[in-house]
Parts: structure tokens; C-alpha cells; sequence
């Protein structure tokens, strides 16, 4: 009788590849299939927002949503935010479309089917909309009692995520070009295009601006294990002072 094969067990890169030509793969059927651009862009973003939900940890939330602060001024809407909702309450949710409480934003992110210079001035606009929101930051007493010094809001993450980019180099100078020219609450920190790379901006100030981009094949999960990494060097978002938004009761 012979003897069964015995199975490899896939390397970690092989399941990274594996999860990388799937959402590969399903951002190009949603853009060759779905001919109703509102339907397009909602397949696109729902894919991304999928992929956040798997691989980053649960203490992240990941939503299509806008940012309202306390004083009552709304974002742009943001295809995709990362927020806390554990020092932070959750304002209203209608037909998908989260309001979700400036405190408590991490991350937002403009999802697109491809690179592009208006899209990356979008990108810009959104983020923004977002970091000029007034954020509070209230005390947390802990389960032993100490009461920690409310902490100062962190800078908001902002980037772009797409499938493709169809300048002749898609991680070159062009796409280098127009994201150095997004400044101070416009600025983009990261983001992912899926066939060709992810990227970083390591230093962006008025005489340098570098950048570190992965290689095409493990774009996804770079851009996972940056973003990741971001999130973690954040910290916690402050406490939300509830007070704030009580008093338009």
C-alpha cells in the first residue's frame, strides 16, 4: 500500500501571495463587471474594508463613514476610517454610512480603482476635511483607580488605496511628484496600489522628501504590516469628553 505524500505546510509568504492575488483578482472583476460607477466605487471600497477587518486587530474598527466633531462640523465622507471604539462612542449608522466622532479616528483612506493626479488631490481634500476637526481629550480612570492626564490628540493617518496606477512607472517620480505636493493637513502618510507596490513617506519636510516602496508581489501585506505598525506607534486615541457633545441635547 503506498504511502501517503506528506503536505508542506505553506510558508508565511505563500499565504501572504495567496491573500494578494485574491484581492487582486476580486478588485479586477468589481472594476471589469460592475459597470455603474456609484456600484464600482462601493464594490471597490467594500473589498478593502474587508481585507482591513481580517488582518488588522480587533481593537481597530473599519468603516465607510464621515467624522463629525463636538461642535457639529461634518468631514467630507471618507471611503475608508480606522477608529476606536472602545474609549469612544458611536454617533449614528444609516444605510452603511457610519458618523463616527472625530476622537476617535486612527486612519482614513481614499479607496480608487486606479493612481491618479485628481484622485491623489482628493486624497488630500479628504484628509483634510478630517484633521481640521476639533478632537477633545478627556481622563480615563482605570479598573485600579489612577487617573491618567488626558493625552494630546494624535496626527490623524491619511492615504490612498487603489488596483492600479497606469503612469508608465507606477511607483516612480510622478506619483513621488504629487504626493510631495501634498502639505501639512493634506499630507499622505501610506498607501497601497495593488499590482505595483506599497508605500511609505518616511521624511517629507520643505527640503527632502523620501519614500520606501515595497516590492509588486507583496504589496497588500506590506501596506498591512506598515499600516499596522503606524497604528501601534499611535497608541491608544484619547478619551472622548463626553460633555462636549451632551450639551447639543
Amino acid at each position: 500500500m503506498a504511502k501517503k505524500k506528506t503536505q508542506t505546510p505553506p510558508s508565511l509568504s505563500e499565504l501572504f501571495e495567496g491573500y494578494q492575488k485574491g484581492l487582486i483578482a476580486n478588485l479586477g472583476i468589481s472594476r471589469k463587471l460592475i459597470t455603474h460607477p456609484v456600484a464600482k466605487g462601493d464594490a471597490t471600497e467594500l473589498r478593502w474594508i474587508k481585507m482591513l477587518r481580517t488582518y488588522l486587530p480587533t481593537r481597530y474598527q473599519v468603516e465607510r463613514a464621515f467624522v463629525i466633531d463636538s461642535d457639529g462640523t461634518l468631514s467630507q465622507q471618507q471611503d475608508l476610517v480606522i477608529f476606536d471604539r472602545h474609549f469612544s462612542l458611536f454617533i449614528f449608522e444609516h444605510e452603511g454610512v457610519a458618523y463616527i466622532p472625530a476622537e476617535s479616528v486612527y486612519a482614513v483612506f481614499e479607496v480608487k480603482p486606479e493612481i491618479t493626479p485628481k484622485y491623489i488631490g482628493y486624497a488630500g481634500d479628504k484628509a483634510e476635511s478630517v484633521r481640521r476637526l476639533k478632537r477633545t481629550s478627556g481622563r480615563i480612570v482605570q479598573a485600579g483607580g489612577d487617573v491618567h492626564t488626558p493625552k494630546p490628540p494624535p496626527q490623524i493617518l491619511a492615504g490612498i488605496l487603489a488596483l492600479d496606477c497606469k503612469w508608465k512607472e507606477p511607483m516612480g517620480a510622478n506619483f513621488k511628484g504629487y504626493l510631495q505636493g501634498l502639505s501639512a493637513n493634506r499630507a499622505l502618510n501610506l498607501g497601497c496600489v495593488a499590482r505595483h507596490g506599497a508605500f511609505e513617506i518616511t521624511d517629507a519636510t520643505p527640503t527632502s522628501f523620501t519614500w520606501d516602496v515595497s516590492r509588486p508581489d507583496t504589496a497588500v501585506m506590506s501596506f498591512v504590516l506598515t499600516l499596522t505598525r503606524l497604528l501601534q506607534k499611535m497608541g491608544t486615541v484619547p478619551a472622548i469628553q463626553i460633555e462636549e457633545y451632551a450639551k447639543h441635547l
